[in-house]
């Protein structure tokens, strides 16, 4: 949410920017990363849709949701990233505690700086190829996209609860947000 409030004032203001953050903030909730659970990253969801919806002027809410989906999708990319980026800095690590159990010199500033740039490089250059890739597939399916009419930001919103349904972790929640789901979707066929 603070991105989006950062986008909006250094960008340009747009009350879209601000109930973009909200949405995501909503619907990340339940995602902590506690421990070795690394859920999608939804700092990279938020700016990958917040890029695109400045960069094509979008103010159709269900061309938005098309954005908020393709950004949602590539946001699991990061959670792979991270891991692969965690166990090559757990192969380091192995290297520097053979290292230092021989009594050898290790440098671990240079192993820190190296680490960083690593990241540092392939975020930014896969943050650039999926927006690449997003912008393509929404230029793409920006004409098969129709406009709903029952579909505005309180629905949006309303969906993105589910974030805070699931944080509770109480099984009668999850039984009763899947019926609800059910019958949206059924509603949602039929109108």
């Amino acid at each position: 949410m603070v991105l989006s409030f950062l986008w909006t004032f250094f960008v340009q203001y747009n009350p879209v920017f601000i109930k973009i953050g909200i949405f995501f903030e909503l619907f990340w909730l339940d995602l902590l990363p506690v421990g070795t659970f690394i859920p999608p990253n939804s700092l990279v969801a938020t700016l990958l849709c917040l890029e695109l919806v400045t960069l094509f002027k979008v103010s159709n809410i269900t061309h938005i949701v098309a954005i908020i989906v393709l950004s949602n999708i590539f946001s699991y990319i990061w959670s792979w990233i991270e891991i692969k980026s965690r166990q090559n800095n757990n192969l380091v690590f192995n290297n520097v505690l053979k290292r230092l159990k021989f009594n050898l010199s290790v440098d671990m500033s240079k192993i820190i700086f190296v680490s960083l740039l690593k990241m540092f490089i392939i975020n930014f250059t896969i943050f650039y190829f999926v927006s690449f890739i997003i912008k393509f597939s929404y230029i793409y399916l920006f004409p098969f996209i129709s406009e709903k009419r029952f579909f505005d930001w309180n629905l949006l919103f309303l969906l993105a609860t589910i974030g805070a349904i699931l944080s509770l972790r109480l099984d009668k929640l999850y039984k009763a947000l899947f019926l609800g789901l059910m019958g949206l979707s059924v509603f949602y066929l039929f109108t």
